[in-house]
């Protein structure tokens, strides 16, 4: 119940404070668990489809749409 209210702390931290300082939005995870010596061939096979197909749905901004904002941030002045 906790886990549902609160959520995954680590992939909170990851979506607001470190890819989203970074810009990227929306952030979407997938967890798929442990992938050791007694893990099945077969679920690994599935696991590469998911992710296979999960990659081919993002999609990129337009080139126009695009903030320029590491110049912007790069060329910034600094204040003593």
């Amino acid at each position: 119940m906790l886990r549902w209210y609160y959520g995954n702390p680590l992939i909170r931290r990851w979506k607001g404070q470190v890819l989203g300082f970074c810009g990227f939005a929306p952030v979407r995870t997938l967890s798929l668990g442990p992938v050791g010596e007694t893990t099945p061939p077969r679920n690994i096979a599935k696991w590469e489809q998911r992710v296979a197909r999960l990659a081919r749905s993002i999609r990129q901004k337009a080139p126009e749409k695009k903030q320029p904002s590491l110049a912007a941030f790069l060329n910034r002045e600094v204040s003593p």
